[in-house]
């Protein structure tokens, strides 16, 4: 019997939780042990689009984390499946959107210099909060409102030491009104001395390129999602494709690596070549 749309075309959606700024500030110490543990070699191939990997991975973990789904993975004996690796792709979504930050930052540097993607991570989810209260507790105060319109307006690695010397400022000099703000915190201002003060001194070492941190992350994904979640999950759902949906291919528009366990049962997304024509055999002789 053919399939019907309802079989083929996901019939129950998921929410993807929102990412908090302690999440993208916990990120990396999330990660790390992830990347040396999926990661010891990186993978040679072409790089793929980090953002929409990112989105698959977050719908992939919030499908197998909502509750019918989350029995039937938890359901699989530890030596077929490492419950772990449901985990490790709501962390490696996460850190897709924060590495496509830290390379768009980098990309707008005037300056070579590369910074700690884990500094850029911890300082701009600092920022972030720390500017939210700001503006709205001083919304109404001109002098200070043109200076957070300064501080929203930078971009780059230069502007982020810079913006976090003037919000520690202006943190001191409203201390007694932003001190009622709920996600203040007593350490705010000192913290964003602390981080500027980091990231002048990366600026004036040689470091590590964020871009350096997208090859062991897709090798990580490729090897925890591609060829361990998915296939199971090709498993697991293979009676009910419309759950399956919540799980596609992470290769479509590039071919797998070379060497990768599932290169020859994944469907190449290029046609294969068209046969010559046969030559047509000559006239006999009238």
């Amino acid at each position: 019997m053919p399939a019907i749309a309802a079989d083929i075309i996901p019939v129950s959606q998921v929410t993807i939780a929102p990412i908090t700024d302690d999440e993208r500030a916990n990120n990396m110490a999330a990660l790390m042990p992830l990347l040396d543990r999926h990661a010891t070699d990186v993978d040679r191939v072409p790089r793929p689009n980090l953002a929409d990997i990112s989105e698959i991975l977050l719908k992939a973990h919030a499908h197998a984390t909502s509750s019918g789904p989350a029995a039937r993975w938890a359901g699989l004996q530890a030596d077929q499946f490492d419950p772990t690796l449901i985990g490790a792709l709501r962390t490696f979504g996460v850190a897709g959107r924060v590495v496509m930050a830290a390379l768009a930052s980098s990309d707008d540097q005037d300056t070579r210099a590369k910074l700690p993607l884990a500094l850029v991570q911890k300082a701009s989810a600092h920022k972030a909060r720390v500017q939210r209260y700001l503006e709205y507790h001083l919304d109404d105060q001109p002098i200070a409102k043109r200076e957070l319109d300064g501080i929203r307006a930078g971009t780059g690695y230069l502007d982020l030491e810079s913006d976090l010397r003037r919000l520690a400022v202006l943190i001191g000099a409203h201390a007694t009104l932003v001190a009622t703000d709920r996600t203040y915190v007593a350490s705010d201002a000192a913290e964003c001395v602390k981080l500027a003060d980091a990231i002048a001194a990366e600026l004036a070492s040689t470091t590590t390129s964020p871009t350096a941190w997208v090859d062991r992350l897709w090798s990580a994904i490729r090897r925890v999602y591609a060829d361990e979640v998915r296939p199971t999950a090709e498993w697991l759902f293979r009676r009910t494709p419309s759950e399956l949906a919540f799980y596609p291919s992470i290769f479509v528009g590039f071919g797998r690596p070379r060497g990768s366990p599932a290169a020859e049962t994944e469907e190449s997304t290029t046609p294969p070549p068209t046969p010559p024509a046969t030559p047509t055999p000559p006239a006999p002789p009238a």
